[in-house]
């Protein structure tokens, strides 16, 4: 595995700024705009144009999700413990009613770590 870099997908019930200090809470990071530093990762947050919430129950609804965020593994973050805080970071923001999903090369490893992601044999994010 060579690529950590992630993408997430988040139908979050509250405003950009309360998912913004959500995230920067769970990462333990510093914040700077929308962007947070953490220990393993950087995350970039971000409101989409694509946001549809008439598509969002869709087997691919989570493409119309109103936020997202781009995450990259800090130059010195091994790949387990990266991969570790981004399962946490998801877990978390599931425990605060957010729908999340993982767009990676090691989607398969968030599955397991967190109990879901997106496939085509489950397309509908459990209830939260």
């Amino acid at each position: 595995m060579t690529d950590l870099t992630c993408r997430l997908y988040i139908d979050y019930w509250d405003e950009f700024e309360a998912l913004a200090e959500s995230a920067t809470e769970l990462l333990a990071g510093t914040r700077s705009g929308r962007s947070i530093i953490a220990s393993a990762m950087e995350l970039d947050l971000e409101v989409s144009l694509d946001v549809n919430p008439g598509r969002q129950n869709e087997e691919d609804g989570f493409l119309f999700y109103p936020y997202g965020a781009f995450i990259e593994p800090n130059g010195t973050a091994k790949p387990d413990k990266h991969i570790s805080d981004l399962s946490q970071l998801v877990i978390g923001l599931r425990g605060k009613g957010a729908k999340v999903v993982a767009s990676c090369d090691f989607e398969d490893e968030i599955a397991r770590l967190t109990g879901w992601n997106w496939s085509e044999r489950t397309p509908i994010h459990p209830k939260v």
